[in-house]
């Protein structure tokens, strides 16, 4: 198989998946995630010479990006919403404190 050919494959998002959810896991990889596909490429197709430089050019045309999503409370620890809407504080039976905004949110 081309590399091409596998970094559109499934493969490869498999592969992507595991080196995303491994790096957000702590576990430590000691190269950078262009040598370890190819290195995962070499293996899983058994390659022995291959074109770095050429690699390097597909695998960055091709990689799948990772997007950042970054989690926003709107209303835990507020006294207003962004809508200028005001937060109820209360504390639970249980001694937890719970924030709650009517206009906002749905109780389910």
């Amino acid at each position: 198989m081309k590399f091409e050919d596998f970094m559109k494959s499934e493969e490869f998002k498999d592969f992507h998946d595991y080196f995303h959810c491994s790096r957000n896991n702590k576990y430590k990889f000691s190269k950078n995630k262009f040598e370890t596909t190819l290195e995962y490429y070499q293996h899983l197709y058994k390659i022995v010479k291959i074109n770095v430089e050429e690699c390097l050019r597909i695998f960055n045309e091709n990689d799948i990006k990772i997007i950042l999503f970054k989690f926003k409370l709107k209303i835990y620890g507020k006294k207003y919403t962004e809508n200028k809407n005001l937060v109820i504080s209360k504390n639970t039976s249980d001694s937890r404190k719970t924030w709650f905004c009517s206009k906002q949110q749905k109780l389910l």
